[in-house]
């Protein structure tokens, strides 16, 4: 099955093999994958470092991007929320899967 939103997986300078990578990623499999791990951390929520130290079989430039399709889906939700950070002790969004989501009150 070839990727067609392998344009929005790399950039035009990166070389060919990057080009070819992109084409043949499955991004569905690795949305689901961090949806999973997101699902997780429930009423929680889960900064992407979080979900980076819980996924170490899977480079951390493949985690990232998926946040971004979930959200526009509606999957995942996120608002000002942050919390610092596991590893550069800055602050980070918070992700909740959608079902876990909770606003809050102001």
């Amino acid at each position: 099955m070839e990727n067609k939103d392998a344009y929005k997986m790399r950039r035009n300078t990166d070389p060919e093999t990057s080009k070819n990578a992109a084409i043949s990623l499955d991004p569905n499999k690795l949305e689901k994958i961090v949806l999973e791990a997101v699902s997780q951390f429930r009423e929680q929520g889960a900064t992407m470092s979080e979900i980076e130290r819980m996924l170490v079989t899977i480079h951390p430039a493949s985690i990232t991007p998926r946040f971004k399709p979930l959200i526009e889906k509606g999957l995942i939700k996120t608002d000002n929320r942050t919390r610092k950070s596991v590893r550069s002790n800055r602050q980070q969004r918070i992700h909740w899967a959608s079902e876990f989501y909770k606003e809050t009150e102001q």
